[in-house]
């Protein structure tokens, strides 16, 4: 659905990289969640994002394939069907003047509509990746 207020980046990958981003696999798991950090693997500095590449080395493979948008009000993003993605919100407009988001609390939040065109409980995993 549209995004009613703020700003928020979105980096999106195909399935078929499923393997290369450690695809959640416990017990009482969402398998379609990965434990990368996408952004601080991507753009960290420092050793703390050094280490979360050592720790993640397969996401290398997908650094060329990585689909980056950035949506603002009235924008509206279709994920297709079993894409892996992350958003973040960015900025703040501490004046809540409809800017780049609001301060809430001393957090910055944005406000956006889901519409969930999500596959059934069947289709939890994208067919090819393989159910461990």
């Amino acid at each position: 659905g549209p995004l009613r207020r703020g700003h928020k980046r979105v980096l999106l990958i195909a399935p078929e990289h499923s393997r290369s981003l450690y695809r959640d696999t416990g017990v009482g798991v969402n398998v379609n969640t990965s434990p990368v950090d996408l952004p601080r693997w991507l753009f960290g500095r420092g050793a703390d994002a050094d280490r979360h590449r050592e720790l993640f080395p397969q996401v290398r493979s997908v650094v060329g394939e990585v689909y980056e948008c950035v949506l603002g009000p009235g924008d509206t993003l279709y994920t297709p069907p079993f894409w892996w993605h992350h958003v973040t919100t960015l900025g703040c407009d501490p004046g809540g003047g409809g800017g780049a988001g609001e301060m809430d609390g001393g957090t910055c939040s944005s406000v956006s509509l889901l519409l969930a065109f999500d596959p059934t409980a069947e289709e939890s995993a994208h067919p090819c990746v393989d159910d461990d």
